[in-house]
């Protein structure tokens, strides 16, 4: 009966060692994946609210692309000397 105990015990630590060391690489990858989507969720909302501010970009204009999330990039163009940020949608 003690041999049977043992093993059990044995075998109940190292089963739970196992699934603690899983389940804690699945919370990192889980956080990481959080982490980036809320990064792109919060990009393309200041490019949205850029958009609603300062308007988007004439098309005959050259710029400098400050960064781009999906398909909207934000830019820095010249317009009668001023340097202004216009969004691409």
């Amino acid at each position: 009966m003690i041999k049977f105990f043992v093993g059990f015990v044995v075998g109940v630590v190292l089963s739970s060692t196992v699934l603690l060391i899983y389940v804690d690489q699945q919370a990192t990858k889980k956080f990481e994946l959080g982490s980036y989507h809320g990064e792109i969720h919060g990009l393309s909302k200041a490019a949205r609210l850029l958009s609603d501010e300062f308007g988007d970009l004439d098309s005959s204009l050259s710029y400098e692309v400050l960064y781009s999330v999906k398909t909207t990039s934000v830019v820095s163009t010249e317009i009668n000397g001023v340097k202004t940020i216009r969004v691409i949608p």
